[in-house]
C-alpha cells in the first residue's frame, strides 16, 4: 500500500513551490520533520542533498538524509529518502511531489514508498506505522494549504487543531460515562423515575433508559472517532440541550446540582462550540485525501 496525499491549495504553483521546496519552511508545516537542512551542491546536474531529524518525543531524536531532483518548470519533484538511525524503522524510500494547476489553484499531490528493518517484526510494527504516516502526511498537506491560503501559521494551526481535538475528545468521554454508568451499568433509580415521569418510554422505564444509554455511548464513539465531526458536534449540543430542557421541566431543582444541570452542560456545549467553528480551520488529514480530491473534481465536472 503506497503512501498517497492529495489537495487542492488555492495559490500559484511557484508559491506552493517555494512553500515546500524550502527546507525552513517545508519543516514547519510538515509533521514529519522537525529540521531539514540542505548539504552543499557541487553542481547543479547534481541532486539536492539534504539531512533531517525528526523528535519522536522523551528526547529521542531520528535522523536521516534524502536527495531530490525537481524539474526546471516547477511541475514534479523526484525524492530519495532514508536512515542510518537505527531507531529509525524506515531503512529507505522514494516518491515524487506533483504540482499541477488547475481553475481551482494548484493540486499538490505526494505518492511514496519505503522499506522497513527489523525483518517480520518491522513488517507487522509497520501495519500501524504505516497508517499513522498516511495520517501525517494528509494532515500535513492541509496545514500547508491552511498557511498558504488563510495565513495561519503551522505553529497555531496545531494549537488549534490540539484544542479542537480535547474539546471533541472531552464531549465524546462524557458521552460515553453518561450512557454507560448510571443508564446501563448501574441504572440510577433517580433517572429511572424521570424516564417514568416523561412518560416517554416504550415497554418499561428501565428499558428505555438502557436505549437512551447505549444511544450515547454510540454518539461518544461518534465523537472519538471523528468522523463528519461538525455533524456529530450539532447532534450532541442538540442532545444536550434537549435533555437538559426535560430534566429541568420535570424537576426544577437539578438546575441546582453542583455535578450536573446548568454547570455541567454549559461546559459540555461550549465544547461543542469550540469543536464547531475550529472544524475548518484546523487541520484534517481528511480533507487531504486522494479519494476525497477525487469526489470533488467528479463534482466539478
Amino acid at each position: 500500500m503506497k503512501l498517497r496525499a492529495e489537495t487542492v491549495i488555492a495559490a500559484d504553483s511557484r508559491t506552493v513551490w517555494r512553500f515546500s521546496q524550502t527546507p525552513h519552511l517545508h519543516a514547519r508545516w510538515d509533521a514529519r520533520f522537525s529540521e531539514i537542512e540542505y548539504l552543499p551542491r557541487p553542481s547543479d546536474d547534481l541532486p539536492q542533498r539534504f539531512r533531517y531529524s525528526t523528535r519522536i518525543g522523551f528526547g529521542f531524536t531520528v535522523q536521516g538524509w534524502g536527495e531530490t531532483v525537481g524539474r526546471a518548470d516547477r511541475k514534479t519533484s523526484a525524492l530519495r529518502f532514508g536512515s542510518d538511525d537505527r531507531k529509525s524503522l524506515i531503512r529507505e524510500g522514494s516518491g515524487s511531489w506533483r504540482y499541477s494547476p488547475g481553475k481551482g489553484g494548484v493540486r499538490f499531490s505526494t505518492v511514496y514508498e519505503y522499506t522497513v528493518r527489523y525483518g517480520g517484526f518491522g513488517q507487522v510494527i509497520d501495519l500501524v506505522f504505516r497508517r499513522l504516516m498516511i495520517w501525517a502526511t494528509r494532515w500535513s498537506f492541509d496545514r500547508l494549504r491552511i498557511w498558504i491560503e488563510d495565513g495561519t501559521p503551522p505553529e497555531t494551526s496545531l494549537r488549534l487543531w490540539i484544542a479542537k481535538i480535547a474539546a471533541r475528545c472531552a464531549l465524546g468521554f462524557v458521552f460515553i460515562y453518561e450512557g454507560l454508568v448510571p443508564k446501563i451499568v448501574a441504572q440510577s433509580k433517580g433517572e429511572i423515575a424521570l424516564v417514568g415521569q416523561s412518560m416517554l418510554y416504550v415497554g418499561s422505564p428501565a428499558a428505555t433508559l438502557g436505549v437512551l444509554g447505549a444511544c450515547e455511548i454510540f454518539l461518544g464513539l461518534w465523537l472519538l472517532v471523528g468522523l463528519a465531526e461538525k455533524l456529530s458536534t450539532g447532534l450532541a449540543a442538540a442532545a444536550i440541550v434537549f435533555l437538559a430542557t426535560l430534566v429541568s421541566s420535570l424537576r426544577t431543582e437539578m438546575l441546582a446540582d453542583p455535578l450536573g444541570g446548568i454547570s455541567k452542560n454549559a461546559g459540555l456545549v461550549a465544547c461543542a462550540l469550540v469543536v464547531w467553528l475550529l472544524s475548518d480551520s484546523a487541520p484534517s488529514a481528511g480533507r487531504a485525501s486522494p479519494d476525497r480530491q477525487r469526489d470533488k473534481r467528479r463534482v466539478i465536472k
